[in-house]
């Protein structure tokens, strides 16, 4: 059972509370820092096979309002462009939010070419790391590249959890019984076959659990709850 050590923790008045931020912990930490070195393996792979594959230089397509289908890409020319929508499962890249200009650099480049695969983050927003990817991030990555080849419903399954108990609701809270459907689809996904081997996503696979019979007794501060709210 968690204990409150800390001025900067209050004591929470339901056990449903206490779910809510367990759901929450298990999103935001133990999942999230549990997947990152393998996104961040499975990207750099990604990344130098797509170089491999495109042999070409620098990306020099301009913006083109006229231009169909594509206004940010000449898809009649650019390789850079045609092969990266064949790696998208959907084939609609975020065009607007990658600054092709810096897809060839080694550093930075894999990253900027992450953001094509997630829901609108805006083009201002630094993704430079691994770390610089939330949850939601990591999941969207994970579904929408087919480079990644874990099973596409577990994904989906953590994923409306983390929208629809977690993120966007109107109580924080959460009954005992979707605790436990949500810590399963959790387990779940770590368990796939393209994870289970994994040091760290083992690792998290056993915070996890631990957490999933964990009472929570006390929360953050007002202030730092709501950082943690919004991430």
């Amino acid at each position: 059972m968690s204990e409150c050590s800390s001025k900067e923790f209050v004591q929470l008045k339901t056990p449903e509370e206490g779910n809510w931020i367990s759901l929450g912990r298990a999103l935001t930490t133990h999942l999230c820092q549990g997947l990152r070195p393998f996104i961040k393996r499975e990207t750099e792979a990604f990344y130098n096979n797509l170089r491999a594959a495109i042999a070409a230089g620098a990306c020099t397509c301009v913006y083109d309002p006229g231009r169909k289908p594509n206004q940010y890409h000449d898809m009649g020319a650019c390789k850079w462009a045609n092969a990266l929508q064949g790696y998208h499962l959907g084939r609609r890249l975020n065009w607007k939010q990658s600054d092709s200009s810096k897809w060839l650099d080694p550093n930075i480049g894999p990253w900027e070419i992450v953001k094509l695969f997630l829901p609108d983050v805006g083009i201002n927003t630094v993704i430079e790391s691994v770390d610089d990817l939330e949850i939601t991030n990591i999941l969207n990555l994970m579904f929408w590249c087919n480079h990644f080849t874990v099973q596409r419903p577990l994904i989906k399954d953590v994923r409306d959890i983390r929208n629809t108990k977690w993120a966007h609701v109107l109580k924080l809270e959460l009954s005992e019984i979707e605790k436990k459907d949500a810590f399963d689809a959790i387990e779940e996904l770590l368990k796939d076959p393209a994870l289970a081997s994994d040091l760290d996503v083992r690792n998290a696979l056993q915070e996890i659990s631990t957490l999933k019979s964990t009472k929570e007794t006390c929360t953050f501060s007002e202030q730092r709850f709501c950082t943690v709210l919004n991430r």
